[in-house]
């Protein structure tokens, strides 16, 4: 114990022995050997001088190989670099141990690759070999350690010595002339390769072998054995005529790998940074040798030396810039060797690039027109270039403004520096009316290199204020206006805001023929007007302006036409349909009929009569100079001349327009009249309704319905006017008897259709009313039954009011009797020659608001004839009682008819009381009382217990009182009323979209009159008073 303490170390051990004489607490060795047997002993002394020991016993045993550290496991050594491989044993007996070579010779310390030390009475069972990387190929391979073990038994021990790469493919790396050679009548090749050794080298010249020879010196050594790299050299020593050309270097190893490569011995080459040089860029040309010249030098054409160099091998002229004087010039370059010269000549080809001429334009400030102003055109060129450009100006006034002599221009030509021109351009003043607002400079180069001349053009615009403004006020306005229509009237007013007056107008145009504006070309007014716009008018009309300093300003406007029109001269436009009463001195006309068409010879003019006038002195057809243009006139109003007279004229789509002008003498004046009012007969679309009156002034049509204006049209027009769910359309008929044709179609559902409407016809004179026409929608008016006096069969007939699609009768559903286009149809019907008593006819009507079905019912009895005493001296006589067919249409009609034969009026008379009364009880629980002729509308549905057809009443929606609407939870709410009703029992309640249901009950105020009969609840009751009515969703 105690601290610090001392170590010491000592062993049995002699000689090499790692552990005598240590005083470090660890002791150790890489690679134990014999040397290190023995007893080996640790002393151990602290400060106050105790001490302590132990001891360990070594014995190494065995043979191993130890190289750089580390013991051998594969026993292959690439070697790199130099290094020592220990063969080592436990053996105690010095100098023992060899090496054997791959080729079986012991190997001592001589000869190469390899210095042997073996370890004598300090070191032994320990042989030791100096490494370094074998450079032949008998130098590497399988060595063999020949050591005896600590029992004197010899062991032998295999390790394999190669190179660094053993084993790699070889690969030539590169191949290059040997720039450091000094002697400059020869040349040396260098080639490097990696990998195995190389088993040969050989080199050739244009695939001729090459020697070591007087001329040619070959060497193969290994420069790098860390990285397995060889150099091989070629060394040439030959004449010029020997020395350039090919030569290919080939390498092989031990393995079959192999590789080659080539180099090209030139001599001297020139080499430049363009195949073609530009004006104005950096260009070079380099002269070069891949031998060792003493000297290179470039020379001109006429042998003068430019340039030259006695220590570089390549020699490069700099052109900056490029000339275009330089374009064809030839330079030489020469080289200079031992053995002689070597020259290579070069020319130059120059050319000139869009791009080393910029032209730029402008000017400053803002121009006023008539003020001053500065243009400047700047050409800059590239360096390099022998002349200048030449610069001129041009414009729309004059083509070459340097050269014009315009007292008003001044031109001037400056250089600010050699690569710069400009030219000047002053204008006072400047007016843009005359020299127009865009400019060219036009720059023109000359040049010594190809393509030996530039052209380039730059534009200006030249944006100026106008010295004054004039501005064209139009009446109408031609502001957010598409067109104006023709033979409308037109003003335009040219106006000046500044300036200094006084001022001059002048009108120009691009409108043709007889346009208005070109008529008054260089007129001095402000104003110019049309009345009466023809096709022809059109176009954009410009106002020119100049004032007291001759200033000019303009502003242009576009009129735009459009449809047909009338126009009377003298008078102004008139609208179509106009009626015109002439005096018996008056003449006619002119009427111009206008068209905004542009194609000439179109329209024509048609008299009263239908036939179109041909005669020039009254009808002119305009041409080419007047297109779309029909004027007519006449003396005065002839019988053929008196009525409605048409212009057929096309617009300016092509669409074929048709213009009507009523002419009447004086006087021809009557107040308005009805002359009827109907059903257009073709109600198949809509409900139409036709008036047709007459009067004289014109006539204005307003439509009544229920008292209430529904809708008036004041314009006579040939085209309908669509006005939401009306079509009305209002136009003359006959212009001699100045009858009109008004009709109005009612688009609405035809339930909100009907009703009554009026006809209301106005003019100056006063207003004629129609009479009230009630359209009833479809309804069958009227079912009638005749039966002839024989009773041998019976006659229905089935009318209507409105236009049908069809009408006909059915019996099973199955029609038995048809009509299309007419409004009553009528069926005999044979008395039955069988047992049946009754039968049940459809009427069925049909036009575009549905179909409607009228039942009729037909219900034969036979009589029971009175008794007869018969006679005591005749036998009874029988006759056969006829079968009387009693009838029962929906409670709108009833008959009875039938007839005794051979009977005493007295027992007939009576038999006619008794079915009398019999069908008047019958009838009655039959049939149903109306509520409103108007308003009721009785369809059959179901069955009694008594298996009788009857008839629920179907009341329709108008006239249902607003508090029999039923609410949402379909309850009914009870309303009283008075009058007759009838009655019935229902099994189930009908479905009808068009009607609401009503079923009637009496009130119990009012059920004194109620049947005895407990069992017949459901009986047909019939009485007067109050009763309350149900409506059902």
């Amino acid at each position: 114990a105690g601290s610090p303490l001392q170590y010491s170390w000592n062993s049995t051990c002699t000689g090499a022995c790692f552990v005598p004489g240590s005083d470090q607490q660890t002791v150790s060795r890489d690679a134990l050997r014999g040397a290190d047997n023995g007893v080996h002993t640790c002393t151990v002394i602290d400060d106050y001088g105790n001490y302590g020991s132990a001891s360990i016993t070594v014995e190494v045993v065995g043979v191993a190989l130890w190289y750089s550290g580390s013991r051998l496991e594969n026993n292959k050594i690439l070697i790199g670099e130099t290094g020592t491989l220990e063969c080592i044993s436990g053996s105690t007996t010095p100098s023992v141990g060899r090496w054997v070579s791959p080729a079986g010779l012991d190997v001592t310390s001589v000869p190469s690759p390899f210095a042997v030390t073996v370890g004598g009475e300090g070191d032994p069972g320990h042989l030791s070999v100096g490494l370094f990387p074998p450079s032949t190929s008998d130098s590497q391979g399988v060595y063999t350690c020949v050591m005896p073990d600590e029992t004197g038994e010899e062991v032998r021990l295999n390790v394999g010595i190669y190179p660094l790469g053993f084993n790699t493919p070889i690969s030539i790396t590169g191949l290059s002339v040997d720039s450091s050679s000094a002697v400059s009548n020869d040349f040396t090749l260098v080639s490097t390769s990696t990998g195995s050794p190389p088993s040969s080298v050989s080199w050739s010249r244009y695939g001729i072998t090459l020697n070591t020879d007087g001329r040619h010196t070959l060497t193969s050594t290994l420069s790098d054995g860390t990285t397995a790299t060889y150099t091989h050299y070629l060394s040439v020593d030959d004449t010029p005529d020997n020395i350039l050309g090919q030569y290919t270097i080939s390498v092989t190893d031990n393995f079959g790998n192999g590789d080659e490569e080539s180099i090209s011995i030139n001599g001297l080459a020139v080499t430049s940074s363009h195949a073609v040089f530009i004006v104005g860029e950096t260009g070079t040309i380099t002269c070069s040798s891949d031998l060792s010249p003493s000297s290179i030098e470039w020379l001109l054409s006429d042998g003068t030396t430019v340039s030259s160099t006695a220590t570089e091998s390549s020699l490069t002229l700099v052109f900056d810039p490029v000339a275009d004087s330089m374009h064809g010039l030839e330079y030489t370059c020469r080289a200079q060797y031992s053995y002689g010269s070597h020259e290579v000549p070069y020319q130059l080809s120059v050319e000139i690039d869009p791009a080393d001429m910029m032209v730029s334009v402008g000017y400053e400030g803002i121009i006023v027109n008539g003020g001053e102003l500065l243009m400047t055109c700047t050409v800059t060129i590239v360096e390099g270039l022998t002349y200048k450009p030449t610069v001129t100006w041009s414009g729309k006034a004059s083509n070459n403004i340097t050269t014009s002599g315009d007292m008003r221009v001044a031109v001037e030509t400056s250089h600010p520096s050699d690569l710069e021109t400009v030219v000047s351009v002053h204008y006072d003043p400047y007016l843009s009316s005359s020299d127009g607002d865009k400019f060219l400079c036009h720059a023109s180069l000359k040049s010594l290199a190809p393509p030996y001349h530039l052209d380039m053009y730059q534009e200006l615009q030249i944006i100026t204020e106008p010295a004054f403004t004039v501005t064209i006020d139009t009446v109408p306005s031609l502001m957010n206006t598409p067109s104006l229509p023709v033979a409308s009237d037109l003003t335009m007013t040219c106006g000046v805001v500044g300036g200094t007056a006084p001022f001059s107008y002048n009108w120009n145009s691009d409108c043709f023929g007889d346009c208005f504006v070109l008529g008054q070309l260089g007129s001095s007014s402000q104003v110019v007007s049309r009345q009466g716009l023809r096709s022809f008018d059109a176009g954009n009309h410009t106002c020119v302006v100049t004032d007291d300093t001759s200033l000019s300003e303009s502003t242009t406007v576009e009129l735009k036409l459009s449809g047909v029109g009338f126009y009377q001269e003298g008078t102004g436009s008139i609208s179509s349909n106009s009626i015109v009463f002439v005096g018996s001195t008056d003449t006619i006309g002119p009427y111009l009929c206008i068209s905004a068409s542009t194609l000439p010879n179109i329209g024509q003019w048609v008299a009263p009569n239908g036939n179109a006038i041909t005669d020039v002195t009254m009808v002119t057809v305009g041409g080419a100079d007047t297109p779309g243009l029909v004027t007519f006139q006449a003396g005065g109003l002839s019988s053929l001349l008196t009525g409605v007279h048409t212009c057929l004229i096309p617009d300016e789509a092509g669409i074929d327009k048709e213009l009507y002008l009523a002419l009447y003498p004086e006087g021809f004046n009557t107040p308005p009249q009805v002359d009827s009012l109907e059903i257009s007969p073709d109600p198949t679309t809509t409900v139409t309704l036709r008036c047709v009156s007459s009067g004289s002034p014109a006539t204005t049509v307003t439509w009544y319905k229920a008292g209430k204006v529904y809708h008036t049209n004041d314009i006579l027009d040939s085209v309908s006017t669509v006005i939401e769910d009306l079509k009305h359309t209002h136009r003359l008929l006959d212009g001699v008897t100045a009858t009109y044709q008004s009709f109005l179609g009612v688009l609405l559902p035809p339930g909100e259709a009907l009703g009554s409407y009026q006809c209301h016809v106005t003019n100056s004179l006063g207003t004629a009313v129609s009479e009230s026409l009630d359209v009833k929608g479809l309804r069958i008016d009227q079912v009638t039954v005749e039966v002839p006096a024989d009773g041998s069969s019976v006659t229905v007939s089935c009318t209507t009011d409105l236009e049908l699609t069809s009408l006909e009768w059915l019996y099973n559903g199955n029609p038995i009797a048809a009509t299309a286009g007419s409004k009553e149809l009528s069926l005999t019907l044979p008395l039955p020659d069988d047992d049946y008593t009754s039968k049940t006819f459809v009427c069925r009507a049909t036009n575009a608001f549905g179909t409607q079905e009228e039942y009729l019912s037909v219900t034969y009895e036979t009589p029971t004839p009175p008794p007869t005493t018969p006679s005591t001296t005749e036998a009874p006589t029988t006759e056969e009682t006829p079968t009387t067919p009693v009838i029962d249409h929906q409670g709108r009609a009833a008959a009875v008819a039938g007839g005794v034969a051979a009977v005493i009026t007295l027992l007939l008379l009576l038999v006619l009381v008794i079915i009398i009364i019999v069908g008047f009880f019958y009838i009655k629980k039959q049939r149903a009382v109306k509520i409103d002729a108007d308003k009721v509308r009785s369809l059959p549905f179901g069955k009694s217990q008594r298996g009788v057809v009857e008839n629920p009443l179907y009341i329709e929606a108008d006239a249902v009182e607003q508090n029999m609407v039923s609410d949402d939870s379909h309850q009914a709410k009870d309303v009283t009323t008075t009058g007759s009703f009838r009655y019935s029992h229902m099994d189930e309640v009908p479905s009808d979209p068009g009607y609401g249901q009503i079923q009637l009950a009496p009130s119990k105020a009012n059920q004194e009159g109620k049947d005895d009969n407990d069992e017949d609840d459901d009986d047909l009751k019939s009485a007067e008073g109050k009763f309350k009515y149900s409506k059902f969703k």
